[in-house]
């Protein structure tokens, strides 16, 4: 898996050799956390902090190379993030700020290529914005097909991306759209709503899975290419 992901709680990178899991709702304190942990298919392991404590954002990649984009800010009063730190194997290092604070957001990737899209932005409670990560800044993409946020998707490079259901404009949905560097196009439905979900995707994003979540907790489906099936 290259990763698995609810906004809410807890982000995650990964690979076939091990999974990198970090941030996420700190059920003490009752707020963001910095808390990073691999796993090498057999133990846990505790790796440094994020430098931020943060949950609500969104993040990708391997357990060597991941990325962290957006977020609740807990020390912000404004709570939209902008921040992007990457993780090297050892470290988390602060990357180039998106260009808007975002929380409930899409993405993620590597050091050296991802994205940001949807998700909630200051003074809007629904985005359709898209940025694109080049590993030196942060640049306006085409917006995503939907204004949306606390979804998830997969992908973990600029040109290949994917989002899927989320809460839209009010209500749940279970649309997804698939990103090829250029546009976003439809990649068909997921057979209900939900938000605050796991998901994941190979790495051209043709292959997909989305389980569990706030609302329907114990559903899961799949997708082919452009065919959603609930398992």
């Amino acid at each position: 898996m290259s990763f698995l992901v609810n906004p809410y709680m807890v982000t995650a990178g990964g690979g076939a050799d091990g999974l990198l899991t970090f941030s996420g709702r700190n059920a003490v304190d009752g707020n963001g956390s910095g808390q990073t942990e691999s796993y090498d298919l057999t133990s846990w392991t505790t790796e440094n902090s994020i430098p931020k404590k943060l949950n609500g954002c969104n993040g990708n990649g391997t357990p060597t190379d991941a990325l962290l984009c957006g977020g609740y800010n807990d020390t912000d009063t404004t709570n939209y993030s902008d921040l992007a730190y990457s993780f090297d194997g050892t470290n988390w290092s602060s990357e180039a700020s998106l260009n808007t604070g975002v929380r409930g957001n899409f993405g993620g990737g590597t050091s050296s290529s991802g994205l940001s899209f949807a998700g909630e932005s200051s003074g809007t409670s629904y985005s359709s914005a898209t940025e694109v990560f080049d590993s030196t800044s942060w640049s306006a993409g085409t917006a995503y097909s939907d204004t949306i946020r606390y979804g998830n998707g997969g992908g973990k490079t600029s040109e290949d991306q994917i989002g899927f259901c989320g809460n839209d404009s009010g209500s749940l949905t279970g649309a997804s759209y698939r990103w090829d560097n250029v546009s976003w196009t439809s990649s068909g439905t997921v057979p209900y709503g939900n938000r605050n979900i796991g998901g994941d995707s190979n790495e051209d994003c043709s292959k997909a899975l989305t389980a569990g979540g706030y609302t329907n907790d114990s559903y899961s489906a799949t997708l082919d290419d452009t065919t959603w099936t609930q398992e």
